[in-house]
């Protein structure tokens, strides 16, 4: 009888069934994503960066298998990124675009962030290539409610008109 009792809860704790999350798991993920987000909504960044770490690092590896850790990784990065802390938030947003799931790679605030970081560290080339790949994917006004400047880097460096 114990033999099969571990076995149950062997069971219940995967984390992982066929390389997705197990829905139990992924629940979790959720569910802290989501209290990680309240906080955040009322002030509380650093509380929230903490709870948002923790559901993250209990993904197990590799966590770019995992669409759960893109929207994770966004919200780590937007801790940095907003603190002006762009070389921090890059590995964030790096990582959640190559995310093998494509949930990166098809999301323009991933595009536009991890372009803006870009440049902010200095990498001009790529930083172009990912602001555009925004700008394609949503239009000008996606960039409302950030810095212009990154608009204004892309229109002058592709000689756009917008």
């Amino acid at each position: 009888m114990a033999l099969f009792a571990n076995l149950r809860d062997g069971r219940r704790n995967k984390k992982t069934v066929n390389g997705k999350l197990s829905p139990r798991f992924a629940k979790k993920v959720i569910r802290k994503t989501a209290k990680g987000n309240r906080i955040e909504s009322y002030g509380n960044a650093k509380r929230a960066e903490k709870i948002w770490r923790r559901a993250y690092n209990a993904i197990p590896e590799p966590k770019n298998q995992f669409e759960q850790s893109v929207w994770l990784e966004i919200f780590l990065g937007d801790i940095f990124f907003s603190s002006q802390i762009y070389a921090e938030a890059l590995p964030f947003f790096q990582s959640a675009y190559s995310n093998i799931s494509g949930k990166g790679k098809s999301n323009p605030y991933v595009h536009l962030r991890l372009g803006a970081c870009l440049l902010e560290t200095g990498q001009h080339d790529e930083a172009i290539d990912h602001l555009w790949r925004a700008y394609q994917m949503e239009d000008r006004q996606f960039f409302r409610g950030t810095d212009l400047k990154y608009l204004d880097f892309l229109k002058s460096n592709l000689n756009l008109s917008m």
